[in-house]
């Protein structure tokens, strides 16, 4: 199970791609590679500025 710590990449998609039979298939190729990846859907105005700064703040300085 992923941690979604540090060394975990966010993809930050609006609601319309996330549907994407491509997108969905990429994560899931990823994931069984092992990469830590954590997907955020937006759902409004300014959530995607909201998970940004959120993910921004939890990186590790440098």
């Amino acid at each position: 199970m992923a941690s979604h710590g540090e060394g975990t990449t966010w993809l930050i998609l609006n609601g319309k791609s996330a549907q994407q039979p491509e997108i969905r298939s990429a994560v899931t190729s990823l994931r069984e590679r092992g990469h830590d990846l954590a997907v955020r859907v937006t759902w409004g105005g300014g959530t995607g500025l909201g998970w940004s700064t959120k993910r921004w703040r939890r990186a590790p300085p440098g």
